[in-house]
């Protein structure tokens, strides 16, 4: 069976864009909306409508990032299951009780195929109730598109954008998710952390000689930097060899790995 949505299935996620950025609200925009409720009542439903709808999508975004690095986004890993930190509900049973409340209908078209369609009451003497219904009415079109993953949230400055290709299954996005405005200040972004990653990796390479060292190694500084340089021409085809210098710049880092250490020791 088919949900009519009186759109072509494609082009439902451009339209939530529009929506998401606050380009559109054709529910509220239509200006005889205006004429029934007031300039002043409209304003404040469509803020709830937005308000409510960004917090769905929002959710259902970030039930596909990993949570322990929130860059890291696998859109076909997105499920209405699953409450991401900072949630209270799935969005399953949020869902379930918009349908208790706005049952679907089952019509018979002409040629006689069944189909389901979707409609929100239009419940005007309580906006704000009709506002968070239509939100999670546009939420449910947008779980029921097939171009669905190709939605994004920006990570710099959180502008929802439409990607021009749906991402490859089980093919994580490491880098972050960047709007077309952001895009180059993403690469300076990558490159930062890029950088904090290999320092990070060395300060664990220092932490694992730094109780090592004997006098008769000599400077302890640089018997370290050696052993982390060493790392490095294993592991990285291209870097900067390090000195001494940069393990005493470094060395509260290093002992706070090295304390960090013996404390999951004991």
């Amino acid at each position: 069976m088919k949900i009519l949505n009186n759109v072509n299935e494609r082009w439902i996620v451009h339209l939530a864009v529009g929506m998401l950025n606050g380009r559109h609200c054709p529910r509220f925009d239509h200006p005889h909306v205006e004429e029934a409720l007031g300039s002043q009542v409209t304003r404040q439903v469509k803020g709830e409508f937005l308000r409510t709808f960004r917090r769905l999508v929002d959710q259902w975004i970030d039930s596909g990032k990993d949570e322990s690095d929130h860059v890291i986004d696998t859109p076909h890993d997105r499920n209405v299951e699953k409450v991401p930190p900072g949630y209270e509900k799935s969005l399953i049973e949020i869902l379930g009780a918009w349908y208790e409340r706005n049952p679907p209908r089952v019509l018979i078209k002409g040629d006689g195929r069944v189909a389901i369609a979707e409609i929100v009451s239009h419940n005007l003497r309580d906006p704000a109730s009709y506002a968070r219904d239509l939100a999670f009415h546009e939420l449910a079109r947008l779980l029921d598109s097939p171009t669905r993953e190709r939605l994004s949230r920006c990570d710099l400055c959180s502008t929802y954008f439409e990607r021009r290709r749906t991402p490859k299954r089980n093919t994580p996005i490491k880098r972050g998710a960047f709007c077309e405005k952001c895009k180059s200040k993403s690469g300076a972004r990558r490159t930062s952390a890029s950088r904090e990653q290999r320092t990070k990796e060395m300060v664990e390479w220092a932490a694992d000689r730094w109780l090592n060292w004997k006098p008769r190694h000599g400077k302890k500084a640089e018997w370290i930097a050696e052993h982390v340089n060493r790392e490095l021409d294993r592991r990285h085809r291209i870097h900067h060899s390090i000195t001494g210098k940069w393990v005493t710049q470094n060395k509260k880092s290093i002992e706070a790995e090295v304390e960090r250490r013996n404390h999951a020791k004991s």
